[in-house]
């Protein structure tokens, strides 16, 4: 990610050792990327599930290291020099979909790197940064926009940005309220289809069999091994059954892991929601 973590950054002429005085690394890489997946986003244009997945993880690389106290520093500071990265993407959230799990994991990390540099400058005493992201937050405009212009410059560097330029009036609202009006808390169990030659309850019990624990923790099915043991399970009869009989079998077989991958995505969007929430706690 282009720091060394087993050594503290130390301060040498006034500055910080990091990402700033460094070329071109993953960090740099990584935020590029996620510019411009916003830019597709805010264009409306149609980003496949692969590049979703990428995003996913670069959000978390991006949160893991604003979260380590020996590169969170620089890595904010950076963040603010990219047109202030964080509260841009803040701001435009209200207009970004979050229809499955990858856009609300992604969305969450945004936030839980949001709260470290809330934790920072409120530590710091920054109180004009501080309240700058409230305001995004609460959809508020400060009463005296030139002067809380001329006080984010101290953090900002030599970048003359102004965030309260871009805020238009969709994502003027709450964006705390908004949020989680955009979020499905209220995810219902999936009714399994009617099957001819496979039993509810046997399915059922399939897909425990099947059931794995993730990295995350939360418990998802293996459709590979799905797809042995109900195969296996036509293998035994295939003797006793008509040619048409088992291309019936076959299409049910497709429907039951169609079912099954339903209920992985319905598991991963739950599980995301939860961190979703749990995200305004970070």
């Amino acid at each position: 990610m282009g720091f060394e973590h087993l050594k503290d950054l130390q301060i040498n002429k006034g500055q910080r050792h990091g990402i700033l005085e460094l070329g071109i690394n993953c960090t740099k890489s990584i935020v590029s990327l996620l510019e411009n997946h916003l830019e597709m986003k805010t264009n409306s244009l149609c980003v496949n599930t692969d590049v979703e997945v990428v995003m996913e993880r670069s959000f978390e690389l991006l949160h893991s290291v604003c979260a380590n106290p020996k590169t969170s520093d620089q890595v904010l500071r950076y963040l603010r020099t990219r047109n202030d990265f964080l509260c841009r993407y803040l701001m435009l959230v209200p207009l970004l979909k979050m229809e499955n799990s990858h856009e609300i994991n992604q969305i969450s990390s945004l936030l839980k790197c949001v709260a470290i540099e809330l934790k920072i400058t409120a530590s710091n005493c920054q109180l004009s940064r501080f309240q700058h992201i409230c305001e995004i937050f609460l959809g508020i405009n400060s009463k005296n926009k030139q002067e809380s212009s001329v006080e984010l410059t101290h953090f900002y560097g030599n970048v003359n940005f102004d965030t309260t330029k871009n805020l238009s009036s969709s994502s003027k609202n709450n964006i705390l309220s908004e949020l989680f009006n955009r979020v499905d808390l209220d995810l219902q169990p999936l009714s399994p289809p009617q099957w001819e030659f496979f039993d509810r309850t046997l399915i059922e019990q399939i897909l425990k069999e099947c059931e794995y624990k993730t990295e995350k923790g939360h418990l998802l099915v293996d459709l590979k091994k799905m797809h042995q043991i109900l195969h296996s399970e036509l293998k035994m009869v295939q003797s006793t059954i008509a040619s048409g009989q088992r291309r019936l079998i076959l299409q049910e077989i497709e429907s039951v892991l169609l079912h099954a991958l339903k209920v992985n995505e319905q598991r991963n969007k739950r599980f995301a929601t939860v961190k979703f929430v749990e995200s305004w706690g970070m």
